[in-house]
């Protein structure tokens, strides 16, 4: 496989870059923030797959609760949000940066 993508590199004139290793949380409260938003995920999954199993996914009532579940993960992604904002804010050399338009949609 690295001699295929070598030969892509040399071909398209552009430079291999080693991948870097993902970023890692910076604070203990931004590694507990994303902990607990993928739990939620987690949970919910299995929750779904019980209520597929089970016959009662669509309903009314997992319609409603599926809509507090989408309010919770979307306080759960403003935690990760505040906590890590610090750890994994980066822009490119294009970019405009935090006043760039396209990072506000």
């Amino acid at each position: 496989m690295k001699p295929l993508v070598t030969a892509a590199g040399s071909a398209c004139g552009g430079e291999l870059h080693q991948v870097g290793a993902p970023p890692v949380p910076k604070t203990p409260a931004c590694q507990s923030a994303l902990t607990a938003l993928k739990s939620a995920f987690a949970a919910d999954r299995a929750e779904d797959q019980a209520e597929l199993s089970n016959g009662t996914e669509g309903t009314a009532a997992d319609q409603t609760e599926d809509q507090n579940e989408g309010a919770a993960k979307a306080k759960l992604w403003a935690d990760v949000r505040a906590a890590c904002a610090s750890s994994f804010q980066a822009f490119s050399l294009t970019s405009g940066g935090a006043d760039d338009p396209w990072h506000r949609r």
